[in-house]
């Protein structure tokens, strides 16, 4: 997988977490974090945000990434979204 799409995929994952990260410090005081501090809570809200979407939804992660090999040898990615519970997903996001 190219770097560039690595790193797209690595983002797309912790989103809902910065995203709920950036929520709950607007909610609570508190003295400033680190960088480190930062993405640890944003791993942490990841998770729980996915392991709540897998419980309600049970059959696929909110965002695919595929690859296809053409007859030439050449990888192509593709980054799909499911969209029937994209709503919940990111109405979830603050919520995390």
């Amino acid at each position: 997988m190219p770097q560039g799409l690595q790193a797209l995929a690595v983002l797309l994952i912790l989103l809902p977490g910065f995203l709920s990260a950036a929520v709950s410090r607007l909610l609570r005081s508190r003295e400033k974090q680190s960088d480190f501090e930062k993405v640890v809570e944003a791993l942490i809200f990841s998770f729980i945000t996915y392991a709540l979407y897998l419980i309600i939804f049970r059959d696929a992660m909110p965002i695919d990434v595929t690859s296809v090999v053409d007859k030439s040898g050449a990888v192509h990615y593709s980054i799909a979204a499911v969209r029937r519970s994209q709503v919940f997903f990111f109405a979830g996001l603050s919520f995390g």
